[in-house]
């Protein structure tokens, strides 16, 4: 079973409420992508399944819901598109109502409640929404609604007002310390302190980056914004950028934006190189006393704008990251 670093308490008291049939039948588990939402909600329901099964009989409903077959747990995620061949942009309203048929179903395991994981519920379209809403005006005694949110505004205000909201902060370094090497193998504690920084304390956003070896690229990157000008070195940093697949450009793209707002809140004087246990992250200084204010809000502007453009389109990668960097 999982661990909850740094949310054992919230834990304990929902574990307790389910005990005592006091559990919310719909809550919200939001905060920052990456610290352990969804880790956190199927730790819980290994726990439920404990509490009702032992021995064997947990072991098998253990291996069900880890295979994503139990009868009794419905997770819902965006779908996979055969026709595009990457997951859609939003969880269809298709797949609500199946949750609604689920609810209303029979269960042939009388001893267990029904759970529903929507993971995560930020990307509901408007009539996905509408039809979830009605699910929860009218709950069932024996069914629970897990949501899973990044972003809780991007809720329907009234989804909001039907559920417990529940928040889940980013983790200190100690916590986020033990996931990471409790996940990744002999990492060294510098690499830990750099992941630490550039995730903002985001255990899942970190493992990420470092399957991706983007350790490196930031350096990379660093050494690339120091100026506008074209040069033959950043040339070749666009030529081996516009070789990665779309996902794992997104994640570079996604690097640069929170370089980018980390240069201008040093511009700013919001954050100062104390701020960081990385030496990586303290060197970002430097770079930020090469660089305007303007330059850095324009080049942040042009990925916001030109992104989704740059996927949806097919465009040129490498054309991309020089207009990106010659801003």
């Amino acid at each position: 079973m999982h661990n909850v670093y740094g949310y054992e308490d919230l834990f304990n008291q929902l574990i307790k409420n389910y005990k005592t049939n006091n559990l919310h039948s719909s809550l919200i588990f939001y905060g920052s992508k990456g610290v352990g939402k969804r880790t956190f909600i199927n730790t819980l329901i290994l726990k439920i399944l404990e509490i009702n099964f032992k021995d064997n009989e947990y072991e098998h409903h253990t291996n069900l819901f880890i295979n994503n077959v139990h009868p009794n747990i419905k997770i819902i995620e965006k779908e996979f598109d055969n026709k595009t061949k990457k997951l859609k942009t939003s969880i269809s309203i298709e797949q609500i109502r199946t949750v609604k048929k689920f609810i209303n179903s029979t269960s042939s395991i009388i001893k267990l409640n029904k759970f529903i994981i929507i993971d995560s519920s930020d990307e509901l379209n408007l009539n996905s929404s509408n039809s979830l809403l009605k699910t929860l005006e009218e709950p069932n005694q024996n069914t629970y609604i897990f949501l899973i949110s990044h972003q809780l505004s991007l809720l329907l205000p009234t989804i909001r007002s039907r559920c417990l909201k529940l928040k889940f902060s980013n983790h200190n370094f100690e916590n986020f310390k033990k996931i990471i090497e409790t996940n990744i193998e002999n990492i060294k504690d510098t690499e830990i302190k750099f992941f630490y920084d550039i995730s903002l304390g985001s255990p899942g956003n970190a493992i990420l980056l470092y399957n991706e070896d983007l350790n490196d690229i930031f350096e990379m990157i660093l050494e690339n914004l120091s100026n506008n000008k074209i040069t033959t070195s950043k040339i070749k940093f666009c030529n081996y950028l516009s070789n990665f697949d779309n996902e794992k450009f997104l994640n570079v793209l996604s690097l640069f934006k929170t370089i980018l707002i980390f240069l201008n809140k040093l511009k700013s004087e919001v954050l100062t190189p104390e701020n960081f246990l990385s030496l990586k992250f303290k060197s970002l200084n430097n770079v930020s006393k090469l660089l305007t204010k303007q330059n850095i809000i324009d080049r942040f502007e042009f990925i916001v704008k030109n992104e989704k453009d740059l996927f949806n389109y097919n465009l040129d990668k490498k054309l991309f990251m020089l207009k990106l960097l010659s801003h």
